[in-house]
């Protein structure tokens, strides 16, 4: 899917319709002493192993991609929801 590298979309910190940069989301990386990220190691540690089992076969042959928009005006980023895509190209 092609997507143009500026959008003309509504700002709700400005309140009005505003030129946005388009960029594809990416998560940063995870925190190892994060508490979540803690406790689910020590669940898998020892015998009895993960807490849910792990999928072996892999069921999508898709990942969802979210677009993060940045308002020119204002600076104000937002998200848009995630669509599943093989392909996205910002032009």
């Amino acid at each position: 899917m092609n997507v143009p590298k500026e959008i003309r979309t509504y700002c709700p910190k400005c309140n009005k319709h505003t030129i946005h940069t388009v960029s594809l989301y990416r998560d940063g990386a995870r925190r190892a002493l994060a508490r979540g990220e803690r406790a689910h190691e020590r669940e898998r540690r020892g015998y009895g192993g993960q807490k849910y089992p792990i999928l072996r076969r892999k069921a999508k042959t898709t990942k969802k991609m979210s677009l993060k928009l940045k308002c020119k005006d204002c600076g104000y980023t937002m998200q848009r929801e995630g669509v599943r895509l093989k392909k996205l190209e910002i032009e």
